[in-house]
């Protein structure tokens, strides 16, 4: 885990389950993001292979074996139920692009395995994401727990005003953990109230994740960071936390770099919901205070004279300390 605030992402994979804390700047997003984009679009819900029309090596795998098959159309039934789970438009159409996402993440991660190693490696994550779906809520277990996943991540957003800037974006992998793949989505929540938009970003690269947290205001219709951090690495200063009473936020020198860091409104709605890029009790209270205190983030402290940043400062008289 990162110092402080930082937090945990869980990915699954054939057998395995790890965490990682959590980052920013898509590194590897772009890869898949044009690879499932035109899949995203249709409205149709991704359901079972239908092998009378398998096409690719992948599906024409799971065809001609008995056990995969078999786990395919055990998938197909989870998600099936899921939907029949619930009537709510906006989370069927979460349910529906995650479900493409993850098929789309299988033909582009899966497709070109080595044969000793395919068969395995594809039941595994078949199986894995089977019992994802079919998990029921800690709280209610007649409530499957996506559907209750949801809505919660709807009720926390329902306490802000929203806007054109909040939403999320995701992108999904199976990434190699040694001989295996393990499932992980990585992407950006952004939330906003008023004309404040807070955003938690996450990302994979070199084998560990990266999160940033950035804080940005709507001006004359676009979004200019007020200030930025991370947890975990990365290019920008590292988060401030309680056990990272050193860290700092990396702020754009005005006027130039405000206006070259503005971002404007998508040309599209972004997702309202996403289950996969869940946040946790620790980072909905940042959001919180993100988003609701103007002045957040506080200023950076000013180094007493004659030290330099992160450094003590001179010892005072008498301080048993001081020499």
């Amino acid at each position: 885990m990162a110092r402080g605030c930082g937090r945990a992402v869980r990915m699954r994979g054939s057998d395995a389950q790890f965490s990682a804390p959590f980052s920013a700047r898509p590194a590897v997003t772009r890869l898949l993001v044009a690879a499932v984009a035109a899949s995203l679009l249709a409205p149709s819900p991704a359901r079972a292979i239908d092998c009378r029309k398998a096409a690719s090596p992948l599906e024409r795998m799971i065809c001609a074996d008995a056990a995969l098959r078999k786990a395919d159309a055990a998938l197909g039934s989870a998600y099936a139920g899921l939907l029949h789970g619930t009537d709510d438009a906006e989370i069927r159409a979460m349910l529906i692009a995650s479900q493409k996402r993850w098929v789309a993440a299988r033909d582009t991660w899966l497709g070109d395995l080595d044969a000793a190693d395919a068969r395995t490696i594809v039941l595994g994550a078949i199986r894995a994401r089977t019992e994802d779906l079919s998990g029921r809520a800690k709280s209610d277990p007649a409530r499957p727990h996506w559907i209750a996943a949801a809505l919660r991540q709807r009720a926390f957003a329902a306490r802000f005003t929203g806007g054109p800037f909040a939403g999320f974006d995701t992108a999904c992998y199976f990434l190699p953990v040694g001989q295996d793949r393990v499932y992980g989505c990585f992407g950006s929540r952004r939330f906003q109230n008023g004309d404040r938009v807070c955003t938690l970003s996450d990302d994979w690269a070199s084998g560990h994740t990266t999160e940033t947290r950035t804080v940005g205001r709507v001006v004359d219709g676009a979004v200019r960071t007020v200030a930025t951090c991370t947890i975990g690495g990365g290019d920008d200063a590292e988060c401030p936390g309680p056990e990272n009473p050193a860290g700092r936020w990396t702020r754009p020198a005005a006027p130039a770099a405000a206006t070259a860091s503005a971002t404007t409104a998508p040309a599209g709605p972004r997702a309202v919901l996403d289950v996969e890029l869940a946040s946790d009790a620790e980072a909905e209270t940042w959001l919180s205070t993100c988003l609701t205190d103007p002045a957040y983030p506080p200023p950076a402290p000013v180094p007493a004279a004659g030290t330099e940043p992160g450094s003590r400062p001179p010892a005072r008289a008498g301080d048993p300390n001081g020499k």
